[in-house]
């Protein structure tokens, strides 16, 4: 295949085009002219809310069979899907649309609800406004986020770097200690986890609207991180970096042998 036959199989629309003058550092793309399952297009563009996977989380299939399927835009928002791609009935051209009601990288809800369990969890997300609640399954978990404070309308927290496995937000006239919800996936296995620090100190990430990350932050907190290294990424590096060591020393004593056996 030439150049030209791959590069013309990505040609952006007008709305893509649109889309890609948001200067917005982390945001997602939900195209509506594409299968939330089947979808590859859009990801090559923007970060999209669908797309296909052999390995999908079983919770996010859940969300997408359970809400984003059934057209609710609270869950869109929750995932801070800021723009909605639409085709034009009578011109068929691909339009570009806002969501203002996204949600935005990280908030701090106005309240925190508990529920019995994954099922009810899921249920709630039916009627709710993510920007005012957070809803968290019974557990140790909950017990701490119920506790937390509702902290004043003044107090900000936002997105300031974003990378894959990297993710910076600076925390602004916090008082109380408050639970702030991130529009990111919680994702934690053995071995495999999101570590979350407050000015460097380490802080317990919790679930909250069935996928979703949330922590309490603690007062005057100005910067919150969060790093993905998982331990078998450590572990590989670790005896990765000791066998190339042993290589090299093997390499020189070879050479020297070698040198040696030339001089003798």
């Amino acid at each position: 295949m030439s150049e030209r036959e791959f590069r013309s199989a990505f040609v952006p629309s007008p709305a893509d085009e649109f889309i890609l003058k948001d200067s917005d550092i982390h945001y997602r793309v939900y195209n509506t002219t594409s299968g939330l399952t089947s979808d590859s297009y859009t990801s090559y563009f923007h970060k999209s809310i669908g797309g296909y996977h052999g390995a999908k989380l079983a919770r996010y299939q859940d969300l997408i069979e359970r809400q984003l399927s059934q057209g609710n835009i609270a869950a869109f928002s929750m995932l801070n899907t800021k723009w909605i791609i639409m085709q034009d009935q009578q011109s068929g051209v691909m339009q570009a649309q806002p969501n203002m009601s996204a949600c935005g990288n990280a908030w701090f809800p106005a309240e925190v609800r508990q529920v019995a369990n994954a099922d009810e969890a899921m249920a709630a997300l039916g009627q709710f406004d993510p920007m005012q609640t957070a809803i968290v399954e019974q557990g140790e978990q909950a017990e701490r986020l119920i506790n937390s404070e509702v902290p004043d309308s003044t107090a900000r927290i936002t997105l300031t770097k974003y990378d894959p496995k990297v993710m910076t937000y600076a925390v602004q006239g916090l008082t109380k200690n408050s639970t702030a919800v991130f529009s990111e996936i919680f994702y934690e296995v053995p071995g495999q986890r999101w570590i979350a620090t407050a000015d460097g100190v380490e802080i317990p990430v919790a679930r909250v609207n069935y996928v979703l990350r949330a922590a309490v932050i603690p007062a005057g907190t100005k910067e919150v991180l969060f790093t993905f290294v998982p331990e078998t990424y450590r572990v590989g590096s670790t005896v990765d970096g000791i066998f190339s060591v042993l290589l090299l020393a093997s390499l020189g004593f070879a050479l020297w042998i070698e040198f040696k056996r030339r001089r003798a």
